[in-house]
């Protein structure tokens, strides 16, 4: 990056998954989509989040903002994630609530694509609390190990919107990725965590203050839902 090198973060991509989240996908619009997402929450004071499975999330917005969702530089080396994904900067002590993952959470290795909700209670930005079933436990116990406070703590909130990812699949990158979704990253490793994880609420309701821009997965501001007619995005 130093050099001048843009760094593309491509983990577990194939053939298929190419084809389907680069060959296939209007890249403009949905990286107007993702810069368009990122003001709308930065000028918010709170982001608050519901879903089917039972997620009841809110968290406040830092507005000294995230670079890593700004466009690049003109010039110079910058590190890119695939498409389809943007966020905001969220205080991380400000998640309070009830965060529940019914699409992946990874790692550890022995999880994915979850068959069944795992529900965590939030306090203060730390999980003080997980409950479910087997996966609930292995997640738990995986955590547990690292004997590490940090581990706890949330991390990030991001958007998935990748017009290519219909489903989870088990792959994490993608996942993340799955059309509408938000995902949450566990564990602070700029606070020492030693591990982090990244977990999928399908079918998210998403404030903006009192602005809703998602309902039940599906965007509701009439600019991102230009912005999905334009990428072909299913349902608009």
């Amino acid at each position: 990056i130093e050099n001048g090198c843009i760094y593309l973060c491509l983990t577990g991509m194939d053939v298929d998954m190419m084809v389907r989240t680069i060959g296939r996908t209007r890249y403009a619009p949905m990286q107007t989509m993702a810069s368009c997402l990122y003001q709308l929450s930065q000028a918010a004071d709170e982001v608050y989040v519901t879903s089917p499975a039972g997620t009841d999330l809110r968290m406040k917005v830092d507005k000294a903002g995230d670079h890593f969702w700004e466009p690049p530089p003109a010039e110079g080396g910058f590190p890119q994630m695939l498409g389809g994904q943007s966020g905001f900067m969220a205080y991380r002590e400000s998640f309070e609530g009830v965060l529940v993952f019914d699409g992946t959470l990874w790692p550890p290795a022995e999880l994915g694509v979850l068959l069944t909700p795992i529900r965590l209670t939030i306090e203060g930005g730390y999980i003080k609390r997980i409950e479910g079933g087997l996966e609930a436990t292995l997640f738990s116990r995986w955590l547990e190990s690292y004997g590490h406070p940090q581990a706890y703590l949330m991390d990030h909130a991001c958007y998935g919107f990748n017009p290519g990812v219909t489903r989870p699949r088990g792959r994490i990158l993608e996942d993340e990725r799955v059309f509408g979704c938000m995902q949450f990253g566990l564990g602070a490793p700029e606070r020492g965590s030693p591990v982090h994880a990244d977990g999928v609420v399908l079918n998210p309701s998403v404030w903006l203050d009192d602005l809703q821009i998602e309902e039940k997965g599906r965007y509701t501001v009439p600019e991102l839902v230009s912005l999905c007619r334009e990428m072909g995005a299913p349902g608009y």
